[in-house]
């Protein structure tokens, strides 16, 4: 039986990456995509050479982008994978169920969501400007009712509250 991937997404400031450190505590190995492509720009100029400024608003500078680099972001996945040899692991993006690329990836789907205005403050907490992070939370669509979503986790509580509902979504989901 292979490794089964957890997909662990939500917009801007959710709680991602604390669901992601109480998946460890958990003993669950979690790739953080959003810093594997910053370690394969350094890797690959060819690559980091296409992020020009003002891409986000280039529809087809963007779309050339993400075709290169995603195969190369899901092989670097598979070799990580392969070394954890869990039979469980997650992968964190904020973005990966608004991509086409990805629709077929990942056995299960747990999304972080949180209301607009705490995820916004939490976000600026960690030291973004807050027109910064307006813009980019415009650009992440709401995937509370996405086919592909299993378990949804409000996070709206301090981090007992948190790490009791990742434990409810773990059973759940038939993961832990």
């Amino acid at each position: 039986m292979g490794t089964e991937v957890l997909i662990v997404t939500g917009s801007i400031g959710s709680g991602k990456s604390v669901v992601c450190n109480l998946l460890r505590d958990r003993g669950i190995p979690v790739y953080d995509s959003d810093a594997a492509v910053k370690a394969l720009y350094e890797r690959r100029p060819d690559l980091k050479a296409m992020v020009v400024p003002g891409i986000f608003s280039r529809p087809e500078a963007l779309a050339k982008l993400e075709n290169a680099v995603y195969p190369v972001l899901m092989e670097d996945f598979r070799l990580w994978r392969e070394a954890k040899g869990a039979s469980l692991v997650a992968f964190e993006s904020a973005i990966i169920l608004q991509k086409k690329f990805f629709d077929s990836f990942g056995d299960y789907v747990l999304l972080v969501h949180a209301p607009r205005e705490l995820r916004l403050d939490r976000a600026v907490a960690r030291g973004g400007r807050r027109e910064d992070m307006e813009r980019r939370d415009a650009l992440q669509e709401d995937q509370r009712t996405n086919a592909r979503v299993d378990y949804v986790i409000e996070n709206d509580g301090d981090i007992k509250d948190l790490a009791d509902k990742l434990d409810l979504a773990l059973k759940a989901m038939g993961l832990f």
